[in-house]
């Protein structure tokens, strides 16, 4: 029998050939408030900085990657350690929100940042009153 995750036969041949789907619990709706007057004109100035720094790449039409906001936060919601859900689903949304102002490439980079820093499906919660996690609120 060879391992689903390698090449190499695995020694216990009571393990399964294909590992069972993970079940993640249903995502309710999250508000995300409106950003506000200076919160547009400081991600509007942030932008202008931004395309200074890195100007637009002209690339051809099959260099595209086409992608929607909801498979994004699907991926990015199934990545996240279960614990740290509601907080993935706000920063996610917000960034939803805040790319309308932005350039595709900024957004790209934000949701790199947002990958960097969320817990990974592995990590286990910190205990409660650490400073180690702090919620949203």
């Amino acid at each position: 029998m060879v391992s689903p995750k390698t090449t190499h036969p695995s020694t216990d041949m009571s393990l399964p050939d294909v590992y069972p789907r993970r079940t993640r619990p249903a995502i309710r709706p999250l508000d995300v408030p409106p950003l506000r007057g200076p919160q547009v004109r400081q991600l509007t100035e942030a932008q202008r900085v931004f395309e200074a720094a890195f100007p637009p790449i002209r690339a051809s039409d099959s260099d595209s990657l086409v992608l929607n906001w909801d498979e994004i936060e699907r991926q990015y919601l199934d990545l996240v350690a279960p614990w740290d859900l509601q907080n993935a689903m706000f920063r996610i949304r917000e960034a939803r929100r805040m790319a309308a102002l932005e350039s595709p490439e900024k957004t790209f980079r934000w949701l790199l940042v947002l990958a960097q820093s969320c817990p990974g499906l592995d990590a286990e919660e910190p205990p409660s009153g650490t400073g180690k996690y702090l919620p949203m609120p």
